[in-house]
């Protein structure tokens, strides 16, 4: 009898592991006052990625040109952007609307590894 109940647990978590697989790494950061938290992300090649931007004082925006990604992020939303990480490399990502004096400097880092 309990051998029927490990064949048949080891059963039901395959495909749930099968599935995990494919979800995209979350990572939370932070968008406001001319900057990124954290302004730094690294990750690996063709690993699929899912930020969510979180903007706490107005609106800003998200441009990624190295994974074609660029979006508004409206004040007080948490935004999900999602994309494949590119090849190896260091990458910017800056602020994609205009969002006050220090909006030039509003900028960050992708750093890719093979991992």
């Amino acid at each position: 009898m309990r051998g029927h109940r490990l064949l048949w647990t080891g059963l039901l978590i395959a495909p749930f592991l099968a599935v995990a697989a494919d979800t995209p790494r979350e990572i939370p950061v932070v968008a406001k006052n001319w900057e990124y938290q954290p302004n730094v992300i690294e990750l690996c090649s063709g690993e699929r990625v899912r930020l969510l931007i979180e903007t706490q004082d107005r609106d800003h925006g998200f441009e990624f040109k190295a994974a074609g990604v660029k979006v508004k992020l409206p004040k007080g939303k948490v935004t999900p952007v999602e994309f494949t990480a590119p090849a190896p490399g260091t990458y910017e990502f800056r602020c994609a609307f205009y969002c006050g004096k220090g909006h030039k400097g509003m900028k960050g880092q992708v750093v890719v590894r093979n991992c």
